[in-house]
């Protein structure tokens, strides 16, 4: 079995370590080809001597949000471009460092590789490991994180402006002050989400917002039940929460849910106006889009940007309104956009979006 496997995706199996890596990577293409209902797979060009692996964070798959969304993104491209595609969901970040550790001292022979990091939780992995690449065929590209100074192509997309918006449309909603509950008290992404919200939510006439955290490090993102607990413990005293909590937040919407009455909040990666009455709006972040855009990129042999964010201007990211509030809603954030832009502007220097806007 891991002779075939290795053979599936051109490797000599003259060293265990090699098939150790591919044990813990599970073939994407099957699972990308058993969802397409029988439509036949349509492959526009062929890349068989190039390979992406993915590293989801811990836990990641199956949040129903940012994680599930770059899965999509994934199944998008594999059907247009006949490449090598392996990923891996570990169950901790020692898990994902050793899978990533032996990618870096494996001999790959004429594969290119790129080898995607899906989650700022191996910020510090990518610091300590990524110098020790001593190969042209590899390229490290890490998500969302702040750091410029790892050496890997990075990129980040700003919530800040979406949130700005999210916390104007709050504040037409509720008398008194709002909350926010991150997943991580270290994650300077869902930091600045925080910020926008408060901001947003102030300019708009709000009279506060207090912030609340999970936990200090990625295992946050994956607390629904403590989300829940302190969910239904907020409500005590905000009428609106605003989750920035990854997988977390399906508590934050269950509670949501069962007590209609009791608190409004917004939807995030994802619109998830779906779950609950009380989901007012969404900060949708079109993660499937950007990946496809940079393993295109990758692909096609073309020059990726070495660090890049991506704000409200980029159409990677934007807040999408409820049905049921739409009306009341959509002109508080449209007069507040140009501001929420600027807000964004302050803090971080905002690329304009590529061709695949849309």
């Amino acid at each position: 079995m891991n002779d075939r496997v290795c053979k599936i995706h051109g490797y000599r199996t003259g060293r265990m370590y090699r098939i150790n890596i591919i044990c813990r990577l599970f073939l994407l293409f099957f699972l990308l080809t058993g969802c397409s209902s029988g439509v036949k797979e349509v492959i526009e060009d062929s890349y068989d001597s190039k390979q992406v692996i993915v590293l989801f964070s811990p836990g990641g798959i199956g949040d129903m949000g940012y994680n599930d969304q770059i899965l999509r993104g994934l199944q998008t491209i594999r059907q247009e471009k006949n490449f090598q595609l392996l990923f891996s969901a570990p169950s901790s970040l020692e898990e994902g460092e050793k899978i990533f550790s032996d990618w870096l001292n494996m001999d790959t022979g004429p594969v290119e590789c790129l080898f995607i990091l899906a989650g700022n939780e191996y910020e510090e992995m990518a610091s300590r490991l990524l110098p020790a690449i001593n190969s042209p065929d590899k390229q490290v590209l890490l998500f969302e994180t702040t750091k410029l100074d790892i050496p890997a192509y990075t990129f980040r997309i700003s919530m800040e402006g979406a949130s700005y918006l999210a916390g104007a449309a709050a504040a037409s909603l509720i008398n008194g002050k709002a909350a926010v509950l991150c997943g991580s008290s270290n994650d300077a992404t869902v930091n600045r989400a925080a910020t926008g919200f408060t901001q947003g939510f102030i300019d708009q006439g709000g009279t506060g917002v207090d912030v609340f955290y999970l936990s200090d490090s990625w295992q946050g993102y994956a607390m629904s039940d403590s989300a829940y607990r302190k969910t239904a413990q907020l409500s005590q005293s905000y009428r609106f929460l605003f989750p920035v909590a990854g997988g977390s937040n399906l508590g934050v919407y269950r509670y949501a849910r069962e007590f209609p009455e009791a608190i409004y909040t917004a939807g995030m990666d994802v619109d998830q106006s779906g779950y609950a009455n009380q989901v007012t709006c969404s900060v949708v972040k079109r993660i499937d889009r950007l990946i496809a855009h940079y393993i295109n990129q990758w692909l096609e042999g073309k020059t990726m940007l070495q660090h890049a964010t991506y704000g409200l201007e980029s159409g990677y990211i934007d807040l999408v309104l409820s049905p049921r509030y739409s009306e009341s809603l959509l002109p508080i954030v449209s007069a507040s956009r140009e501001q929420a832009i600027a807000e964004e502007s302050k803090t971080d220097s905002i690329y304009p979006s590529y061709s695949d806007k849309r």
